[in-house]
């Protein structure tokens, strides 16, 4: 509810690094997902089967259309959600924001590339996520090792 101007607050390094993190959160997340789709999903072939010839029922329980509707449909949910709670809760938090209301003003005199809170809406929903994603998996990974070593 009160998070940081995380860009601002960055020079030309920390943004690299962000901008770094991005990239390998993207190419990770992509390897992920493809690795899964063709794990759980399968697609359908085409409506040409003969009648003589049973089809065998693939092993794959959904098809990639199935999916990637799952996903779409489940990405923009949460953002709908997130959106809608994060609006009705603006209220509740602004005296806690107070508190920050300083630094943030400090940060916006020195800030390089003054945006609009809508610009930096949308690119904390597209920017962030794969980076966390990145950050969770790894942590996943690391413990995962620990408990099988």
């Amino acid at each position: 509810m009160v998070k940081p101007p995380v860009w601002q607050t960055f020079g030309f390094t920390g943004r690299a690094i962000l901008v770094t993190l991005f990239v390998l959160g993207l190419w990770h997340l992509t390897i992920r997902l493809r690795e899964y789709l063709r794990h759980y999903t399968y697609r359908p072939k085409a409506l040409l089967g003969s009648i003589m010839h049973e089809e065998e029922k693939p092993q794959q329980p959904f098809t990639r259309f199935s999916a990637y509707a799952f996903l779409i449909t489940g990405y923009a949910a949460s953002l709908g959600i997130g959106l809608f709670l994060g609006w009705h809760a603006r209220d509740f938090f602004s005296d806690l924001s107070l508190f920050f209301l300083r630094h943030r003003a400090e940060v916006a005199q020195t800030s390089a590339l003054p945006l609009s809170p809508t610009a930096m809406l949308i690119s904390d929903l597209v920017f962030y996520p794969p980076i966390v994603v990145l950050i969770i998996d790894t942590v996943h990974t690391i413990a995962s090792k620990i408990d099988a070593g």
